[in-house]
């Protein structure tokens, strides 16, 4: 089983036992982190858009991840809107 396959069965394991808890933010994050480095923005967002809504205390980091692939994709405007809710 390839990394990104592994990480999947992990993600979801946890997020079906722990739906809430912080920890699942953290494993989104880094969903989210890759999704970007690899190009992937559809991806990316959704994992960002999922701790924007779900986990508020850590908003933050979801928030800049957002602002820069915006802003790195020449929507300037989006960005915008991102890096003011920070």
């Amino acid at each position: 089983m390839d990394q990104r396959a592994e990480f999947e069965k992990i993600k979801k394991e946890f997020k079906a036992k722990y739906p809430d808890d912080d920890r699942l933010a953290l494993l989104l994050l880094m969903d989210g982190d890759a999704f970007r480095g690899a190009g992937d923005s559809l991806g990316a967002e959704k994992s960002y858009k999922e701790v924007i809504s779900r986990f508020p205390s850590k908003a933050e980091d979801a928030l800049w991840g957002m602002a820069w692939m915006k802003y790195g994709s020449g929507s300037y405007g989006e960005a915008l809107e991102y890096f003011t809710q920070l």
